[in-house]
């Protein structure tokens, strides 16, 4: 978590750290991060940096947590939108967001690698609870909230596979959101004839 002088910066200063930041991140993995090149393009002396962050860890922590929840507003937003069919909302999210030139391919690929060597995800910025709440589960088969959230998990993974698979260039836009709502479809009509 960053320090209170890193939110008492002026709104500028702050956001040229955090763009820095992000800059290094979607150049390299953490790991290979180099403080220099942050203090440099944020134009910081690099002792400011270890008065705003702990290490480059609490950077991308702060970062990461930061982006999780701008994520979940985006996705909220649609939701409303879409009176609570998920299926239709996470399609319009990754549809929009694919085409958010901020969204930076190396960048969105690094944060799921910290996320999976830290064995760690940002749960609380996620707020399954809110999900649940503002989806429309009246037309589905589940008998219990664990069910339903066991469709949401699927859902997020089928999610960000196709998010990782489009931004890494393994297929265009267009295929990748075609395989998408097959999958899509698939999870929301079932396997199995009944």
């Amino acid at each position: 978590m960053p320090t209170i002088t890193f939110f008492n910066l002026n709104d500028s200063k702050k956001e040229r750290v955090i763009q820095a930041i992000k800059k290094e991140f979607d150049r390299v993995p953490l790991i290979d991060m180099s403080v220099k090149n942050i203090v440099e393009d944020a134009n910081i002396a690099r002792g400011s940096f270890y008065q705003y962050f702990s290490s480059r860890e609490d950077a991308i922590e702060y970062i990461i947590e930061e982006e999780f929840k701008s994520e979940k507003e985006k996705l909220f937003d649609i939701l409303r939108k879409k009176q609570g069919n998920i299926f239709e909302a996470c399609y319009e999210y990754i549809d929009k967001n694919i085409d958010d030139t901020s969204f930076k391919p190396k960048y969105y690929i690094h944060m799921i690698e910290y996320l999976k060597e830290a064995k760690t995800f940002p749960i609380k910025s996620l707020d399954l609870d809110n999900v649940l709440k503002q989806t429309d589960f009246s037309k589905t088969n589940f008998d219990t909230i664990d069910q339903v959230k066991a469709a949401i998990n699927m859902l997020l993974v089928i999610t960000n596979v196709t998010k990782v698979t489009i931004l890494n260039g393994c297929v265009s836009k267009e295929d990748g959101m075609r395989e998408y709502k097959m999958q899509l479809d698939v999870l929301k009509n079932g396997i199995m004839k009944r």
